[in-house]
């Protein structure tokens, strides 16, 4: 079990960046969604759209930026802003809007916003 359970952690090193990232911003699609979406390649997995989009390591705002490692994980650097967070976040619900015709919802908790930053 030792074995494994190290196997399990060296794989997750290298597909996800391990510091400084709340983990994956967005919620995968539910099958509801799936209409909605414009091409004939569809999943559920809301990565594979941003990926597609090439935001992976490039997509940025200030001190937030996409991971290298996943499409779906924004990465914080130092003094990073919950605003840096939400207008990366928002540029990338906005990129898989005009490209896909859905909108991605974030997977966690956005607290201490007088108003919803995101589109619902």
């Amino acid at each position: 079990a030792k074995g494994r359970a190290d196997e399990i952690d060296a794989q997750r090193k290298c597909r996800y960046p391990n510091k400084n990232t709340c983990g994956c911003f967005f919620r995968n699609l539910e099958e509801h969604e799936l209409e909605k979406i414009k091409p004939e390649a569809k999943t559920t997995y809301a990565a594979y759209y941003l990926d597609s989009l090439g935001v992976k390591g490039k997509a940025k705002h200030k001190n937030a930026c996409v991971s290298e490692k996943h499409a779906n994980m924004i990465v914080t650097k130092e003094n990073a802003t919950s605003n840096d967070v939400i207008t990366l976040a928002r540029k990338m619900q906005d990129m898989v809007v005009e490209n896909y015709g859905v909108v991605l919802q974030p997977e966690c908790q956005l607290v201490g916003f007088k108003e919803y930053p995101l589109i619902k």
